[in-house]
């Protein structure tokens, strides 16, 4: 398996159902496998994970912590050499999953661009500088080594608030990784 593509959700079945039908229209020879973790037992991810050929997972209760305990749950069952963390509010390029995997090769992190709304139209990373900086990152644009990958956690306890992408990537950039960045957008953050 080439790829695990790792998406956290919970009450949010349109925006998963969309997240799994493009995860579905990637245009890619890669052998990939899509997990879908819910934050809780929820009935209607579970349906839609698995009407779209999804592996489902669940945390056993609310964490309530932006998937961040959902992610790590993903990240123990990814059988792939790779995994990517693919929201389920955002929207991907029919490539995205080829591009990724393509910037990674010979790097235990590949790096491309994802549009973000804050301002709109923003790209993040915008200043990459072979680093990843607060407020410059989004974990839909990476694609990591799975075993790079499970050097770092998603969710800490104490960490139940915004900014867990940051937070993820400098505990995983403190285990000195190696990076590669394509300047090509393969994703955008469009739904709220």
């Amino acid at each position: 398996m080439d790829v695990s593509i790792i998406t956290p959700t919970f009450d949010r079945p349109k925006l998963l159902w969309l997240c799994c039908r493009q995860v579905r229209e990637q245009i890619t020879s890669l052998k990939w496998e899509h997990i879908v973790i819910s934050d809780g037992p929820d009935i209607r991810a579970q349906r839609i994970a698995e009407r779209h050929g999804a592996k489902y997972l669940q945390v056993p209760r609310r964490e309530n912590s932006f998937g961040a305990f959902a992610r790590d749950a993903g990240l123990d069952a990814a059988q792939g050499r790779y995994v990517c963390f693919w929201d389920d509010d955002d929207w991907y390029a029919g490539n995205a999953l080829q591009t990724l995997y393509d910037a990674a090769q010979g790097f235990d992190v590949g790096v491309c661009q994802m549009l973000h709304g804050d301002p709109p139209g923003s790209v993040v990373p915008q200043r990459w500088r072979g680093t990843f900086e607060h407020g410059d990152v989004g974990a839909p644009c990476c694609c990591i080594k799975t075993e790079v990958a499970k050097r770092a956690k998603w969710g800490h306890e104490d960490e139940q608030k915004p900014g867990t992408d940051f937070r993820y990537f400098a505990r995983l950039q403190a285990t000195r990784i190696t990076t590669r960045f394509v300047p090509k957008v393969v994703a955008e953050h469009v739904f709220v």
